[in-house]
């Protein structure tokens, strides 16, 4: 690249230059990047070298001449950044780590900090004086426009006449209010009989001890000390298996120690909570803890833990404060409402799978796919999570709840008229390995599956449509959680920073509605997370005790029609002041918000499945239809891959959109009884009124069990967005659980939809391969 000193030459990849016109093996990049020639083994070698002790002396030569009265030496270097560019002017920062003056009149070398190398490459390159002949090797990553990369750069050290210094920015960051804990482990307690002992005792006497200190301790000077401190660590392990046309593609088991850090300063009546400042959000709240049961480590982990959300929570209560008082109506609620505390300790749970036999079934269901060529992509998804919860807070409260959940997602996607992507899933949710199904069941599923797509990749797509909607199985859970159970949450809207009070979110659309009709008269609501199983079925959504450390209660929501009540959390509303024990949450970042557990839908008049779908015919010929539409499942934008999800999107505050997800599996059912598969449709518009217009409902209930994402922070079409991924099955997620009857709404719109994804240029290579 350089000889004497003069640029012979670059390093290439396959996109030519004027000046070179040929690669020389120096496309790099990282794997999801684009291509970008970088350095592989940098070499820097000298002439004008020297032994170290002499190099030195020129140092201290060279700092007399200039009549400095020092020199620099930099010693240990933790990186920098350059720009290379044609906008931005050409320059560099070396950010070193240990670095020494070296004194002109002999006195020992001195340690500094605080300063950064800056400058442009061609200046500085220009005064190299000399260097030693000791070449030193460097082994490490480089990040550019290709990603990071392995590099190596190997050379001597370099004197320099003349180079910039930079002094580093003052730093923001207060030191910890409280000093670091004894690392001293606690003495030996004595245990009840019969009480096995466990590594999670260390960690519960860790979380109390450190909490004591907080509450007899952290203030911070012209602060008031917490009021309110708690802890929530999940202990668990996790086992994911994918599979895709008979062939694995995912294997994986890992164990992670999770820590959530609430804080509370200022008083129940006003605090820092409920208030959303991005800046502040995704500094974070938490992290992770030793997985060891070092009783020292987990201590000094959750001290600076713990001073950190201190310092946010003074923040934040200060930048709440001046939010407020720009408010046209003050707040009169209070924040944080009392609750008794709880001390609920249960024998911690271990996960139990035999990952090489779910890998087996996992492979073998999704070879199904194999015999369906009009499925392009599939796949069998298997999850497998136990953790052990934590929760201590200075009420007094001590939680530790095993709390298992296993899944299988089963997803396919076919190309349909049009190019429109046809898809659809098949979930099963259980709280052990022995209540999912086994390889015939889900080798079943399976093939409807792929056989119910290939029907509708054929199936008409129709213009439009308005009339009666009959929803039954998987999509009558649906139609109740989005339309009902996701709007429950009595915890109220945050206050937004000023400087983003223009995503604040509207009115609650339940919450004016509270005394009022909202279903037809005979329907009731309740939801009751102590609930274990409903009908012979396990409920996914059953829980010991929320993430604010309050029991679960049974709550009447809807009586008769009738909105009686909301969900709650320990942040007080306008409908209520106390928790009802559903304050959930599963963000590092976010706040327990009031969130379904296992709501349950019943009506006092039910019809069979023949007598409902005769319902929806006799109402077809009645309104002078050609036919009605079945509807048994909904998309899901957690679940599905590609577009499925696009009805959630970002938009202003006065952006409208369907609540319903357009149907994964929807039928034509014609006057005389014929019924047809369609694609290609969604809903116009839906939302919580359509409620009132079911006409009918039948049996038998059906129960679904899902992982969602609970209750948004807030409810506005700003932060309507899924962060678990498409076509994936992740934690973290909100285990809950519908039970619901079918139901036929009077009157819905269906419109054509628009194809968002270019179907692929080339068919599936597996049903294309050559003999």
């Amino acid at each position: 690249v350089v000889k004497a000193g003069v640029l012979t030459g670059f390093l290439m990849g396959r996109s030519p230059i004027q000046a070179a016109r040929r690669s020389n093996g120096h496309g790099r990049r990282q794997p999801g990047y684009d291509v970008v020639a970088r350095q592989g083994n940098l070499i820097v070698e000298s002439e004008r070298t020297m032994p170290a002790g002499e190099l030195r002396s020129r140092l201290i030569e060279e700092v007399k001449r200039q009549g400095k009265e020092y020199g620099l030496y930099f010693d240990v270097i933790q990186g920098g950044f350059t720009f290379t560019g044609r906008v931005l002017p050409q320059s560099f920062k070396v950010i070193p780590l240990k670095v020494y003056r070296v004194y002109a009149d002999g006195r020992p070398d001195e340690l500094v900090r605080g300063v950064d190398m800056v400058g442009t490459p061609l200046t500085v390159f220009s005064k190299i004086l000399a260097t030693d002949d000791r070449p030193g090797v460097f082994n490490g990553v480089c990040g550019a426009e290709s990603g990071w990369v392995p590099v190596s750069a190997v050379s001597p050290a370099v004197l320099i006449s003349e180079i910039e210094i930079e002094k580093k920015p003052k730093s923001m960051e207060r030191p910890p209010v409280l000093a670091a804990p004894v690392v001293a482990p606690p003495p030996a307690k004595a245990r009840p009989a019969g009480a096995a002992a466990s590594a999670s005792d260390v960690l519960l006497e860790a979380l109390a001890d450190e909490l004591a200190r907080s509450a007899d301790s952290l203030r911070l000077e012209g602060l008031a000390s917490p009021y309110y401190v708690a802890y929530r660590v999940n202990d668990g392990v996790v086992v994911q298996i994918e599979a895709s046309f008979g062939e694995v593609v995912v294997r994986d088991r890992s164990r992670s120690r999770t820590l959530q850090t609430e804080i509370r300063v200022g008083s129940r009546e006003s605090d820092n909570s409920n208030f959303f400042d991005p800046t502040l959000a995704f500094r974070g709240a938490g992290g992770s803890l030793a997985l060891d049961d070092r009783y020292s480590a987990i201590r000094w982990q959750l001290w600076r833990a713990t001073d950190d959300r201190y310092k946010q929570a003074a923040e934040a209560l200060a930048r709440k404060a001046a939010a407020l008082r720009g408010k046209a109506t003050p707040d009169t609620l209070a924040d944080f409402s009392e609750a008794a505390p709880q001390v609920l300790i249960r024998p911690p749970a271990s996960l139990v799978l035999d990952d090489a036999a779910w890998v087996e079934l996992a492979r073998r269901a999704s070879a199904v796919f194999r015999g369906y060529p009009a499925v392009e992509d599939s796949r069998v998804g298997v999850l497998a999570r136990v953790r052990n919860r934590y929760f201590a807070s200075t009420e007094g409260s001590r939680i530790r709840v095993p709390e298992p959940h296993y899944a299988v997602l089963v997803t396919a996607k076919a190309r349909g008229a049009g190019g429109r992507s046809v898809q659809d899933y098949r979930l099963f949710v259980a709280r052990s390995a022995a209540g999912l199904p086994g390889l015939p069941a889900l080798t079943a599923a399976a093939r409807e599956l792929a056989a119910e797509l290939t029907a509708r990749a054929a199936a008409e797509v129709p213009t439009s449509y308005t009339g009666p909607v009959l929803f039954e199985g998987r999509a009558a859970a649906q139609f109740f959680q989005l339309l009902l159970g996701r709007h429950l949450s009595g915890t109220p809207a945050p206050v937004m920073a000023s400087q983003f009070a223009q995503m604040a979110p509207g009115e609650k659309r339940l919450e004016s509605l509270l005394g009022r009709r909202i279903l037809p008269r005979g329907f009731a609501v309740r939801d009751d997370p102590t609930l274990e199983e409903y009908g012979g079925g396990a409920l996914a959504g059953h829980y010991l005790a929320d993430d604010e450390g309050v029991a679960p209660q049974r709550v009447a929501l809807v009586e008769d029609g009738m909105l009686e009540a909301f969900l709650m959390s320990r942040a007080p509303s306008n409908s209520a002041r106390r928790s009802t024990g559903h304050g959930r949450s599963e963000s590092p970042i976010g706040e327990p918000r009031a969130t379904m557990g296992n709501l349950v839908i019943e009506a006092a008049q039910v019809l069979n499945a023949p007598e409902l779908k005769a319902e929806l015919v006799r109402r077809v010929r009645e309104e002078g239809l050609e036919y009605g539409v079945l509807v048994s499942g909904l998309a899901d934008p957690e679940l599905l891959p590609a577009d499925a999800g696009t009805f959630f999107f970002v938009g202003g505050p006065t952006a409208r959109q369907a609540e319903l997800p357009p149907p994964t599996a929807a039928l034509k059912v014609y006057a005389d009884g014929r019924e047809e598969p369609i694609q290609g449709v969604e809903f116009a518009e839906a939302s919580v009124r359509s409620l009132r217009d079911i006409v009918a409902a039948g049996g038998p209930p059906v129960l679904y069990n899902l992982l969602h994402e609970g209750s948004p922070p807030i409810d506005s079409p700003f932060f309507r967005f899924s962060g678990s991924g498409p076509g994936k099955l992740r934690w973290p997620a909100v285990p809950s659980s519908i039970v619901a009857p079918a139901v036929l709404v009077e009157e819905l719109e269906l419109r054509k939809t628009e194809a968002k994804e270019k179907p692929p240029l080339l068919g599936h290579p597996y049903f294309q391969r050559r003999n």
